[in-house]
């Protein structure tokens, strides 16, 4: 079974729980791979949740910069700005934002 669509109706049956999906964690945790395979991971893209200390921009840089330097060929993989909302029924937004970027696109 592929990953994806069980990952999507996650969401879902998350989204059915209201206020108490909304508070709950939603993360994927994937086994180590072997070393010298970082070209092999389909990571699209660093995130972080934006406000308080940023200590997720810091955490993020480090990680796209590691990734850039554990490619080859290099590959640069983009710091998203993760804004969650303050309800479930709010707005979540995903910025680009150049000035978060480590590593230049």
């Amino acid at each position: 079974m592929l990953a994806g669509p069980a990952f999507y109706q996650s969401l879902l049956a998350k989204s059915m729980l209201g206020t108490t999906g909304f508070n709950e964690h939603n993360e994927i945790i994937i086994r180590t791979w072997p070393a010298g395979r970082a070209n092999w991971l389909p990571i699209m893209a660093f995130f972080f949740i934006a406000g308080g200390s940023n200590q997720g921009l810091a955490d993020a840089q480090y990680n796209q910069k590691d990734f850039y330097n554990s490619t080859n060929p290099k590959r640069i993989v983009p710091i998203i700005r993760l804004t969650p909302s303050a309800s479930a029924t709010g707005i979540t937004t995903f910025t680009y934002v150049a000035a978060d970027q480590a590593v230049g696109l």
